[in-house]
């Protein structure tokens, strides 16, 4: 099982991220990272499976692989491909985190609750490698995988503030005039996102309101503003503060490869809702089954604050 362990706040350079246990063996391994030294071992969230406890620690973000500056150890093996692309500032205070290499890693997330997720494809379980070792393959009508909005008084999204990144290895252009859900809330009686690609090639992603107030929200990236290619991967990021208030930050924005997209819409203030443990998120397709995505969804990571303005 890999564990990625990765934090930055505002602007802190990004480390490298991914592998196997991020900093798997290392023992007093890293200082001076986010809310001072990390613990045995550790680094990132809630440290690594068998070298201790760090919490947000490590040189840098996340520690690094030569296991820190402290008293050493021999840090642990990382995966270039499984970084967060250059220049995008990765919010602090992540939620949920699966690298979804396995069915026990999407039940059984490294961050998060995840055990009412599901998996459906054919063939069963159509893990498939990747360039950060294995991701879930979406590929037919029908196929697609959830997770939970929350449960066992742990909630992954609060759809009024966070963020939502992943891999996505595209099996389509996105000039090929046919529609992609890429993800959506699988109902949406209370509110809820969606985001795809349509059949006239523009990137949309819409944010509909809990209740009464509020109408939602579409915000579109034309077609000429982006790009995605066939048989190549892409980093899609996706971050909202959505406050009823309006204050001065809210606004929702769209990264493809760590760079900003212009997503045009006007945005109202919107009722949105915490995460619900009766409501999922659906990656792959929509709720009847079609307009599935076409490509391998890979490390998909939710925070809990957005990312911040320029990257």
């Amino acid at each position: 099982m890999r564990w990625l362990v990765l934090l930055t706040v505002s602007s802190l350079a990004l480390a490298a991220c991914g592998g196997s246990e991020f900093t798997s063996s290392g023992t007093d391994g890293g200082s001076a990272g986010v809310g001072g030294s990390a613990g045995a071992g550790g680094s990132g969230v809630g440290g690594n499976v068998d070298g201790g406890m760090g919490g947000f620690g490590g040189t840098e973000v996340g520690g690094r692989p030569s296991g820190g500056t402290s008293a050493g150890g021999s840090g642990g093996s990382t995966v270039a491909a499984c970084a967060f692309p250059a220049g995008l500032s990765v919010p602090a205070q992540p939620r949920y985190h699966s690298t979804l290499d396995t069915l026990d890693d999407v039940l059984s997330p490294a961050l998060g609750v995840g055990k009412s997720s599901s998996v459906s494809t054919d063939p069963n379980n159509d893990f498939f490698q990747s360039e950060c070792e294995f991701g879930i393959r979406i590929n037919a009508k029908n196929e697609f995988f959830t997770i939970p909005e929350a449960g066992d008084g742990t909630v992954n999204i609060d759809y009024r503030q966070g963020a939502l990144m992943f891999y996505f290895d595209s099996y389509f252009d996105s000039s090929d005039n046919t529609a992609h859900m890429l993800f959506e809330t699988d109902n949406q009686e209370n509110g809820g996102f969606t985001l795809e690609k349509t059949a006239n090639n523009t990137l949309r992603f819409i944010a509909r309101a809990s209740g009464a107030v509020g109408v939602p929200f579409q915000g579109i990236v034309q077609a000429q503003d982006y790009s995605i290619v066939h048989d190549q991967r892409v980093h899609i990021a996706v971050s909202w503060s959505l406050l009823v208030n309006g204050s001065s930050g809210s606004g929702v924005q769209l990264y493809l490869n760590g760079q900003r997209l212009n997503l045009q819409g006007a945005l109202s203030p919107l009722n949105m809702r915490n995460g619900s443990e009766d409501r999922s998120l659906r990656f792959g397709n929509t709720v009847d089954g079609g307009n599935f995505a076409s490509g391998v969804f890979d490390d998909i990571w939710i925070f809990a604050t957005p990312i911040q303005n320029g990257g």
